[in-house]
């Protein structure tokens, strides 16, 4: 396996944990009421993505 593969294999498992971690996040914040205030923030926050 070339270094290159194994970049690629660590950016998307990188991806794939910081989508989870949001996903879950955001779990959290729908419980706590929070969610649309929080995420607006967050876009703001992110550039507006």
């Amino acid at each position: 396996m070339s270094g290159r593969d194994l970049i690629k294999e660590e950016i998307e498992r990188r991806k794939r944990e910081r989508a989870e971690r949001k996903r879950l996040w955001k779990q959290n914040m729908i419980r706590s009421g929070q969610a649309v205030t929080e995420e607006k923030k967050q876009n703001a926050a992110d550039g507006g993505r």
